[in-house]
């Protein structure tokens, strides 16, 4: 999955939009459109899940889960590391 489709489905969950994310945390709304492929810097990644996070009205466990889960969607390598990781348990 790319970030983009995760946070279309994030956004979707929380019932916010991509315009909203787009005011509230200062990213550009094109950026966040789903037709790009857009690997967000990691400050912007933050950014993102804490409006998320304040949204859902989360604590800091469901932030950090979050952050885990935005950045499974957007590096392939992170994926591929856990994998490994598992199979070496």
């Amino acid at each position: 999955m790319i970030f983009n489709e995760w946070l279309k489905m994030k956004a979707a969950e929380l019932e916010i939009t991509r315009k909203y994310l787009a005011e509230v945390t200062g990213i550009n709304y094109r950026t966040l459109q789903t037709t790009n492929t857009f690997r967000p810097r990691l400050d912007n990644l933050v950014i993102l899940c804490e409006v998320m996070n304040k949204v859902q009205e989360g604590d800091k466990e469901s932030f950090d889960g979050l952050i885990i889960e935005a950045i499974a969607a957007c590096i392939k390598d992170y994926e591929y590391a856990v994998k490994r990781i598992e199979k070496g348990k």
